[in-house]
């Protein structure tokens, strides 16, 4: 987690914001519910921004780079099989860098890691012990 998300070109701030949408399209409240906090917390984000990231991360109100990065991520992290070149020919037209999609992608791997874990392992207990219901 660390490596990929503290490292890089891009900024912590997009990678988390990154990490929710992946961590929500792949449905696990404990990753989505800690990552949706610490974007409030450490971020700025309000609920409400956090709320429409999860629900529309196409159309969010970011910059159209950010929509274009988001959408990708949602994609790759339920359907990582029907990416297609015209998925790229988006975020490089966006701006991005090659180094920067690999960068990308690599958030909505490590997200995808870490979703399969804390499921399987039903992290999501321990907000409820915490008193937490997952999302705000």
């Amino acid at each position: 987690y660390h490596p990929v998300m503290e490292n890089g070109k891009l900024p912590r701030r997009f990678k988390e914001m990154l990490f929710v949408v992946s961590a929500h399209a792949r449905g696990c409240p404990y990753c989505t519910g800690g990552h949706s906090r610490f974007l409030v917390r450490e971020f700025g984000f309000t609920e409400d921004e956090v709320v429409q990231l999860r629900e529309h991360p196409d159309d969010a109100g970011r910059d159209p780079a950010e929509r274009v990065a988001a959408a990708f991520v949602r994609k790759i992290s339920t359907e990582p099989y029907k990416t297609t070149e015209k998925d790229i020919q988006a975020l490089t037209a966006a701006g991005y860098s090659t180094e920067e999609i690999v960068e990308i992608t690599a958030v909505a791997a490590v997200a995808g890691f870490t979703t399969t874990v804390a499921s399987a392992m039903h992290l999501e207990e321990d907000l409820e012990a915490f008193g937490m219901d997952g999302y705000f």
